[in-house]
């Protein structure tokens, strides 16, 4: 499995989060772009943390393919 960063939000209450991925398994020849559905997902609490809706887009075994996905990042603010 590979996952590439492809884009990144930067809040405005400071930290840069990843904002996009590639992600590939060879083994089940899947080829997935995921992104947010909006960029500002960042709750502020303690520890500060981007959760929230992304949707799924690409190919399996050279179909196309496509769905939604929850992403939680933890660690990217201060």
């Amino acid at each position: 499995m590979l996952i590439d960063v492809k884009d990144y939000w930067n809040s405005p209450r400071g930290g840069r989060y990843p904002a996009r991925w590639q992600l590939r398994v060879p083994t089940l020849k899947l080829d997935v772009d995921i992104r947010p559905r909006l960029a500002d997902q960042e709750l502020n609490t303690s520890p500060r943390y981007w959760e929230g809706a992304a949707t799924i887009d690409g190919t399996r075994a050279e179909a196309n393919v496509a769905g939604r996905a929850y992403v939680e990042l933890v660690g990217y603010a201060k």
